[in-house]
């Protein structure tokens, strides 16, 4: 069985490793491109809201929150900066982008 991670990435945070086959689970984090953030996501392929999940980053220099997948999944997501700036003009009320 393969496990395939799809990735729907927006900057300024990423995910790594972003996207991928395996023949064995894979491990994933977020990581932050220029600033902390809260970054919200869905791995049910859903449009991910401010009610998603939130994940959770240990300290800026910690790796936070790591998930494991073991089947095909989509991984969505956005980030909120300290300011509130919602990254690239995502709308997250539901309607997407």
């Amino acid at each position: 069985m393969s496990t395939v991670v799809t990735t729907w990435p927006l900057a300024p945070a990423l995910m790594a490793p972003n996207g991928g086959i395996s023949q064995t689970p894979i491990v994933s984090t977020f990581e932050w491109v220029n600033e902390p953030s809260v970054i919200h996501y869905t791995f049910d392929g859903s449009t991910p809201t401010t009610s998603s999940p939130k994940w959770n980053a240990e300290a800026p220099r910690q790796p936070g929150q790591r998930f494991r997948f073991n089947e095909t999944t989509t991984v969505k997501w956005f980030a909120v900066d300290v300011a509130g700036n919602v990254q690239n003009n995502y709308k997250p009320d539901g309607n997407g982008k």
